[in-house]
């Protein structure tokens, strides 16, 4: 059986082998940049160049995942969580639901906190493709899932629904 540690390292592999891989290509950009720049400088430069953005965007995504992971404030509940007999992992979606949150993977793993959304939709459209959406309290809309007529997730996204429905805390609106 997966630790919590285990299963929130395979979530994440792919956003932290895209930042390694980030780091590399930056790295190599700016190396053959300075290396051509004192005999060919426009071809040089231009790799300097390229090499500094890719750099830069490598930082702005490992500060986005950083700040993500600050949303859980404490790491050993959140590992505890992710094995809790009441958590589940929705493999078609990319998705695991524990009692506090909601991790999705991908390019960028995203958390979200239960107590920190304000209500959950579902989005229809063209009697085809339905998305469900956790909102937050400013109306920003997260979607969590998607799926189509047809695809063979629908089983799977009905549970879904029902998962994320009974978790997220009932507001008083008056």
């Amino acid at each position: 059986m997966e630790s919590g540690r285990q299963i929130f390292e395979r979530f994440t592999k792919r956003e932290r082998e895209d930042l390694t891989q980030g780091r590399w290509i930056a790295g190599t950009m700016l190396v053959m940049g300075a290396a051509i720049v004192w005999k060919f400088p426009p071809i040089g430069g231009l790799f300097l160049a390229a090499g500094t953005l890719v750099l830069i965007t490598n930082q702005a995504a490992r500060r986005a995942a950083r700040k993500e992971l600050g949303k859980i404030p404490d790491m050993e509940q959140f590992y505890e969580q992710l094995t809790s007999p009441d958590s589940r992992e929705y493999q078609d979606f990319g998705l695991i639901v524990t009692r506090d949150y909601v991790v999705k993977e991908g390019r960028r793993v995203e958390i979200y906190r239960f107590d920190e959304m304000e209500k959950f939709e579902v989005g229809l459209a063209g009697g085809k493709l339905k998305k469900l959406f956790l909102t937050d309290p400013q109306g920003k809309r997260h979607e969590i899932a998607m799926t189509l007529t047809g695809d063979g997730r629908q089983a799977s996204f009905d549970s879904l629904y029902e998962d994320v429905r009974s978790r997220l805390p009932s507001r008083d609106r008056n």
